[in-house]
């Protein structure tokens, strides 16, 4: 069965008038899902929705996540929302633009950037920037992004930190576990 854009734009279209409160999708393998349809199915969600966790194929590129970014600020009783870009190395500094387009409520933000060429250390410092303030638990895969340093690690933990942020899972290359974030051992759950 080939599931293309059209077929997202329907279920999105059924979705709309439901009073849905959780939704999962997994893109994993649907490479032939443009950005936009994706963006489109974000902008049709019901209000009621509290729970989003979303895994984007590997072909997603930036200017597909901005596109979800502007279609994310319409859903203000999410919650909880995960992101998937495992892979995608298309990426890189959109990430900043979904964080910003988060409710000011979210309570919850994953963010699994494992494998991510062109995710840098600044960015992960601008993401640190935009974290709402009711957020009490953060998650993030950095592992296989050659471009995040320890600067980066460094201020996201910084502003982790200043967050009183209660649950922390940080996934990063073996030696930033023992340089970079040694001092937030403390607060953060390192895997």
């Amino acid at each position: 069965i080939k599931f293309g854009d059209d077929g997202l734009r329907a279920i999105a279209d059924s979705l709309a008038k439901t009073e849905l409160k959780i939704l999962y999708f997994s893109f994993r393998s649907c490479s032939c899902l443009s950005g936009e349809a994706i963006a489109y199915l974000i902008g049709e969600l019901p209000n009621s929705l509290c729970d989003l966790r979303i895994r984007l194929h590997e072909e997603v590129d930036d200017h597909g996540v901005k596109k979800i970014a502007e279609h994310l600020k319409a859903l203000p009783k999410l919650h909880r929302v995960r992101f998937s870009f495992r892979q995608c190395i298309k990426i890189s500094s959109s990430v900043i633009d979904l964080v910003k387009a988060c409710s000011p409520e979210l309570e919850m933000l994953g963010l699994n950037l494992l494998g991510c060429k062109q995710v840098t250390g600044d960015c992960l410092a601008q993401i640190a920037k935009f974290l709402p303030k009711s957020l009490v638990e953060f998650c993030l895969d950095c592992q296989d992004c050659p471009e995040v340093e320890k600067d980066g690690l460094l201020a996201l933990g910084s502003a982790l930190e200043k967050h009183k942020i209660s649950k922390v899972t940080i996934s990063a290359a073996p030696h930033f576990k023992a340089s970079a974030l040694e001092h937030v051992t403390a607060w953060a759950t390192l895997q």
